[in-house]
Protein backbone atom coordinates (compact mmCIF):
# COMPACT_ATOMS: atom_id res chain seq x y z
CA UNK A 1 0.00 0.00 0.00
CA UNK A 2 3.24 2.55 0.40
CA UNK A 3 4.90 1.43 -2.44
CA UNK A 4 1.32 1.84 -4.78
CA UNK A 5 1.59 5.82 -3.82
CA UNK A 6 1.64 7.80 -6.18
CA UNK A 7 3.72 10.47 -4.58
CA UNK A 8 8.05 10.20 -4.95
CA UNK A 9 9.49 12.14 -2.03
CA UNK A 10 9.33 9.41 0.32
CA UNK A 11 10.91 6.89 2.47
CA UNK A 12 9.84 3.61 3.89
CA UNK A 13 11.71 2.30 6.85
CA UNK A 14 10.48 -1.14 8.30
CA UNK A 15 11.83 -2.52 11.63
CA UNK A 16 12.06 -6.03 12.33
CA UNK A 17 11.49 -6.06 16.16
CA UNK A 18 13.23 -9.32 16.76
CA UNK A 19 10.26 -11.05 14.52
CA UNK A 20 10.79 -14.93 14.97
CA UNK A 21 9.25 -15.72 11.72
CA UNK A 22 10.25 -14.51 8.11
CA UNK A 23 9.26 -11.29 8.10
CA UNK A 24 13.31 -9.84 8.78
CA UNK A 25 13.61 -11.97 5.62
CA UNK A 26 11.02 -10.60 3.71
CA UNK A 27 11.84 -6.80 4.48
CA UNK A 28 15.01 -7.60 3.36
CA UNK A 29 13.54 -8.57 -0.14
CA UNK A 30 11.61 -5.63 -0.19
CA UNK A 31 14.37 -3.15 0.41
CA UNK A 32 16.48 -5.04 -2.40
CA UNK A 33 13.67 -4.67 -4.43
CA UNK A 34 12.63 -0.83 -3.56
CA UNK A 35 15.20 1.75 -2.82
CA UNK A 36 12.86 3.75 -1.09
CA UNK A 37 12.76 1.45 1.88
CA UNK A 38 15.31 0.89 4.53
CA UNK A 39 15.63 -2.12 7.07
CA UNK A 40 16.48 -2.05 11.04
CA UNK A 41 16.71 -5.10 12.59
CA UNK A 42 16.31 -5.19 16.55
CA UNK A 43 15.85 -7.38 19.26
CA UNK A 44 12.19 -7.31 20.29
CA UNK A 45 11.87 -4.30 22.45
CA UNK A 46 8.14 -4.02 21.45
CA UNK A 47 5.81 -1.25 19.58
CA UNK A 48 6.52 1.58 21.44
CA UNK A 49 10.85 1.22 20.53
CA UNK A 50 10.33 -0.03 17.15
CA UNK A 51 8.40 3.41 16.01
CA UNK A 52 11.29 5.45 18.33
CA UNK A 53 13.60 3.69 16.35
CA UNK A 54 11.87 4.58 13.10
CA UNK A 55 11.70 8.13 14.01
CA UNK A 56 15.63 8.14 14.70
CA UNK A 57 16.49 6.95 11.70
CA UNK A 58 14.21 8.99 9.75
CA UNK A 59 15.13 11.45 7.15
CA UNK A 60 12.05 12.90 6.01
CA UNK A 61 10.37 16.10 7.36
CA UNK A 62 6.93 14.28 8.61
CA UNK A 63 6.45 10.95 9.85
CA UNK A 64 3.68 8.40 9.17
CA UNK A 65 3.53 5.24 11.34
CA UNK A 66 2.09 2.27 9.69
CA UNK A 67 1.24 -0.83 11.92
CA UNK A 68 2.21 -4.40 10.68
CA UNK A 69 -1.29 -5.17 10.32
CA UNK A 70 -2.92 -2.07 8.49
CA UNK A 71 -1.73 -0.30 5.36
CA UNK A 72 -2.49 3.12 4.16
CA UNK A 73 -5.72 4.10 2.07
CA UNK A 74 -5.03 4.88 -1.58
CA UNK A 75 -3.82 8.11 -2.12
CA UNK A 76 -3.22 9.20 1.42
CA UNK A 77 0.72 10.77 0.95
CA UNK A 78 -1.04 12.84 -1.83
CA UNK A 79 -3.91 14.43 0.41
CA UNK A 80 -1.63 14.37 3.13
CA UNK A 81 0.91 17.00 0.99
CA UNK A 82 -2.53 19.02 0.12
CA UNK A 83 -2.94 19.48 3.37
CA UNK A 84 0.78 20.88 4.33
CA UNK A 85 0.69 23.39 1.67
CA UNK A 86 -2.67 24.46 2.09
CA UNK A 87 -2.27 24.77 5.97
CA UNK A 88 1.39 26.27 5.38
CA UNK A 89 3.43 23.25 6.77
CA UNK A 90 1.65 22.55 10.50
CA UNK A 91 3.59 20.76 12.89
CA UNK A 92 0.65 17.77 12.91
CA UNK A 93 -2.30 16.45 11.08
CA UNK A 94 -4.92 14.33 12.30
CA UNK A 95 -6.38 12.26 9.78
CA UNK A 96 -9.81 10.05 8.97
CA UNK A 97 -9.76 6.82 8.54
CA UNK A 98 -11.22 2.93 7.10
CA UNK A 99 -11.42 -0.29 9.05
CA UNK A 100 -11.07 -3.26 7.09
CA UNK A 101 -13.53 -5.77 8.17
CA UNK A 102 -13.97 -8.95 6.36
CA UNK A 103 -11.72 -7.02 3.33
CA UNK A 104 -14.25 -4.72 3.19
CA UNK A 105 -13.22 -0.94 3.71
CA UNK A 106 -15.63 0.78 5.89
CA UNK A 107 -15.20 4.33 5.96
CA UNK A 108 -15.50 6.28 9.46
CA UNK A 109 -18.25 8.45 10.23
CA UNK A 110 -16.43 11.29 11.54
CA UNK A 111 -15.41 14.12 9.90
CA UNK A 112 -13.99 18.05 10.81
CA UNK A 113 -15.46 20.69 10.37
CA UNK A 114 -14.99 24.24 11.35
CA UNK A 115 -15.87 24.07 14.81
CA UNK A 116 -13.32 21.54 15.16
CA UNK A 117 -10.74 23.66 13.14
CA UNK A 118 -10.80 26.84 15.36
CA UNK A 119 -11.79 25.13 18.89
CA UNK A 120 -8.70 24.76 21.43
CA UNK A 121 -6.91 21.75 22.51
CA UNK A 122 -9.24 20.61 25.32
CA UNK A 123 -12.41 21.35 23.26
CA UNK A 124 -10.38 19.43 20.11
CA UNK A 125 -9.71 16.28 22.59
CA UNK A 126 -13.02 16.25 23.72
CA UNK A 127 -14.66 16.64 20.55
CA UNK A 128 -12.44 13.79 19.34
CA UNK A 129 -13.79 11.46 21.73
CA UNK A 130 -17.11 12.08 21.16
CA UNK A 131 -17.18 11.28 17.93
CA UNK A 132 -19.33 7.60 17.48
CA UNK A 133 -16.71 5.54 15.81
CA UNK A 134 -13.20 8.16 16.38
CA UNK A 135 -9.93 6.13 17.15
CA UNK A 136 -7.21 7.50 19.15
CA UNK A 137 -4.60 5.51 17.67
CA UNK A 138 -0.73 7.25 16.39
CA UNK A 139 -1.38 6.11 13.07
CA UNK A 140 -3.76 8.47 12.45
CA UNK A 141 -1.57 11.23 13.46
CA UNK A 142 0.92 12.31 10.83
CA UNK A 143 3.75 14.83 12.64
CA UNK A 144 6.80 16.63 11.64
CA UNK A 145 10.06 15.05 13.05
CA UNK A 146 11.47 17.83 14.03
CA UNK A 147 8.64 18.70 16.50
CA UNK A 148 9.24 15.10 18.01
CA UNK A 149 13.10 15.73 18.24
CA UNK A 150 12.59 19.31 19.63
CA UNK A 151 9.74 18.42 22.13
CA UNK A 152 10.96 14.70 22.85
CA UNK A 153 7.65 13.18 22.34
CA UNK A 154 9.10 9.65 21.70
CA UNK A 155 6.96 6.60 22.97
CA UNK A 156 7.21 5.05 26.26
CA UNK A 157 9.11 1.91 25.91
CA UNK A 158 7.54 -1.40 26.91
CA UNK A 159 4.19 0.53 27.41
CA UNK A 160 0.95 -1.66 25.47
CA UNK A 161 -1.58 0.68 24.57
CA UNK A 162 0.97 3.35 24.39
CA UNK A 163 -1.05 5.84 22.16
CA UNK A 164 -3.61 6.56 24.80
CA UNK A 165 -0.17 8.37 26.56
CA UNK A 166 0.98 9.93 23.18
CA UNK A 167 -1.94 11.32 21.52
CA UNK A 168 -3.10 13.24 24.73
CA UNK A 169 0.69 15.09 24.23
CA UNK A 170 0.47 15.70 21.26
CA UNK A 171 -3.29 17.45 20.89
CA UNK A 172 -1.84 19.66 24.36
CA UNK A 173 1.18 20.49 23.22
CA UNK A 174 1.88 23.90 21.67
CA UNK A 175 2.08 22.50 17.96
CA UNK A 176 0.31 24.18 14.91
CA UNK A 177 -2.26 21.51 13.90
CA UNK A 178 -4.32 20.38 11.26
CA UNK A 179 -6.83 18.07 10.11
CA UNK A 180 -6.65 16.38 6.73
CA UNK A 181 -10.66 15.24 5.68
CA UNK A 182 -8.64 12.81 3.45
CA UNK A 183 -8.29 9.17 4.25
CA UNK A 184 -5.16 8.01 5.74
CA UNK A 185 -5.40 5.33 7.20
CA UNK A 186 -6.80 1.71 6.97
CA UNK A 187 -6.64 -0.16 9.78
CA UNK A 188 -7.49 -4.08 10.09
CA UNK A 189 -9.43 -5.16 13.29
CA UNK A 190 -9.50 -8.60 15.22
CA UNK A 191 -7.14 -10.12 13.06
CA UNK A 192 -5.80 -13.54 15.00
CA UNK A 193 -3.08 -13.02 16.85
CA UNK A 194 -2.40 -9.03 16.81
CA UNK A 195 -2.10 -7.28 19.82
CA UNK A 196 -5.20 -6.26 20.53
CA UNK A 197 -6.68 -9.28 20.07
CA UNK A 198 -4.52 -11.40 21.97
CA UNK A 199 -5.64 -11.52 26.29
CA UNK A 200 -2.62 -9.77 27.77
CA UNK A 201 -3.28 -8.80 31.45
CA UNK A 202 -0.23 -6.52 31.20
CA UNK A 203 -2.48 -4.72 28.90
CA UNK A 204 -4.66 -3.31 32.16
CA UNK A 205 -1.45 -2.78 34.26
CA UNK A 206 -0.43 0.00 31.76
CA UNK A 207 -3.88 1.34 31.02
CA UNK A 208 -3.59 2.33 34.61
CA UNK A 209 0.18 3.32 34.69
CA UNK A 210 -1.17 5.64 32.01
CA UNK A 211 -3.54 7.27 33.47
CA UNK A 212 -2.09 7.94 36.43
CA UNK A 213 0.80 9.38 34.17
CA UNK A 214 -1.64 11.64 32.62
CA UNK A 215 -3.30 12.89 35.95
CA UNK A 216 0.22 13.58 36.95
CA UNK A 217 1.71 15.33 34.00
CA UNK A 218 -1.28 17.50 34.03
CA UNK A 219 -1.39 18.65 37.55
CA UNK A 220 2.73 19.18 37.37
CA UNK A 221 3.15 21.12 34.04
CA UNK A 222 1.53 24.56 32.92
CA UNK A 223 -1.48 23.47 32.09
CA UNK A 224 -4.54 25.63 32.72
CA UNK A 225 -7.71 24.52 34.49
CA UNK A 226 -9.81 23.70 31.31
CA UNK A 227 -6.74 21.66 30.55
CA UNK A 228 -6.29 19.70 33.23
CA UNK A 229 -10.04 18.81 34.25
CA UNK A 230 -10.08 17.41 30.75
CA UNK A 231 -6.99 14.88 30.79
CA UNK A 232 -8.11 14.13 34.61
CA UNK A 233 -11.61 13.00 32.77
CA UNK A 234 -9.79 10.74 30.10
CA UNK A 235 -8.15 9.32 32.73
CA UNK A 236 -11.38 8.30 35.01
CA UNK A 237 -12.46 6.84 31.52
CA UNK A 238 -9.09 4.66 31.31
CA UNK A 239 -9.58 3.34 35.08
CA UNK A 240 -13.38 2.73 33.88
CA UNK A 241 -12.54 0.46 30.95
CA UNK A 242 -10.09 -1.33 33.23
CA UNK A 243 -12.46 -2.53 35.51
CA UNK A 244 -14.91 -2.98 32.61
CA UNK A 245 -12.39 -5.17 30.96
CA UNK A 246 -11.01 -6.93 33.71
CA UNK A 247 -12.96 -9.70 34.86
CA UNK A 248 -12.00 -11.98 31.85
CA UNK A 249 -8.39 -12.30 33.85
CA UNK A 250 -10.12 -13.42 36.65
CA UNK A 251 -7.96 -16.95 36.33
CA UNK A 252 -4.78 -15.30 35.91
CA UNK A 253 -2.10 -15.92 38.23
CA UNK A 254 -1.52 -12.23 38.61
CA UNK A 255 -5.72 -10.84 38.95
CA UNK A 256 -5.44 -10.27 42.91
CA UNK A 257 -2.35 -8.00 42.09
CA UNK A 258 -4.65 -6.05 39.24
CA UNK A 259 -6.65 -5.98 41.73
CA UNK A 260 -4.72 -3.87 44.62
CA UNK A 261 -3.55 -1.98 41.35
CA UNK A 262 -7.38 -0.57 40.61
CA UNK A 263 -8.00 -0.43 44.32
CA UNK A 264 -4.70 1.89 44.14
CA UNK A 265 -6.35 3.62 41.29
CA UNK A 266 -10.22 4.57 41.96
CA UNK A 267 -9.98 7.78 43.18
CA UNK A 268 -9.27 8.67 39.67
CA UNK A 269 -13.14 7.89 39.08
CA UNK A 270 -13.37 11.03 40.96
CA UNK A 271 -12.73 13.26 37.99
CA UNK A 272 -15.16 12.52 35.46
CA UNK A 273 -18.74 13.77 37.24
CA UNK A 274 -20.73 11.39 34.38
CA UNK A 275 -23.01 8.84 35.94
CA UNK A 276 -21.94 5.72 35.57
CA UNK A 277 -18.22 6.75 37.39
CA UNK A 278 -20.17 7.69 40.01
CA UNK A 279 -22.08 4.71 40.30
CA UNK A 280 -19.17 2.45 39.88
CA UNK A 281 -17.23 4.44 42.41
CA UNK A 282 -20.31 3.30 44.71
CA UNK A 283 -20.53 -0.19 43.95
CA UNK A 284 -16.61 -0.55 44.45
CA UNK A 285 -17.30 0.60 48.07
CA UNK A 286 -20.26 -1.45 48.54
CA UNK A 287 -19.31 -5.00 47.11
CA UNK A 288 -15.53 -4.77 46.08
CA UNK A 289 -14.06 -4.08 43.06
CA UNK A 290 -14.10 -7.90 41.83
CA UNK A 291 -17.77 -8.65 41.45
CA UNK A 292 -17.93 -4.61 40.22
CA UNK A 293 -15.93 -6.23 37.26
CA UNK A 294 -18.31 -8.70 36.98
CA UNK A 295 -21.26 -6.81 36.88
CA UNK A 296 -19.85 -4.13 34.57
CA UNK A 297 -18.20 -6.82 31.99
CA UNK A 298 -21.43 -8.40 31.71
CA UNK A 299 -23.35 -5.02 31.02
CA UNK A 300 -20.51 -3.90 28.72
CA UNK A 301 -20.82 -7.20 26.85
CA UNK A 302 -24.62 -6.72 26.59
CA UNK A 303 -24.83 -3.37 25.31
CA UNK A 304 -22.22 -4.39 22.56
CA UNK A 305 -24.51 -7.10 21.52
Amino acid sequence: SVMAQKFDSMEMILVDDGSKDKSGELCDRNAMKYEKIRVIHQENLGLSEARNTGIRHANGQYLVFLDGDDKLANGALEGLQKVVIEEQEPDYIISRRKTLINGQEVECNYYFDEKIKRSKNAEVFEILYRMPDYWGGACIIVISREMVMHDNLFFIPRLLHEDEEWVPRVIFSKGKRAFNNSFLYVNRIEREGSITATLNIKRLFDKLQIAELLVKRFENCQFDQIETECMKTHAARIVFGTICDMYQYRRNEKFNNLLQKVKKHCYILEYNKGLPYKITKILCRTFGIKKTSYLLYIATNYLRK
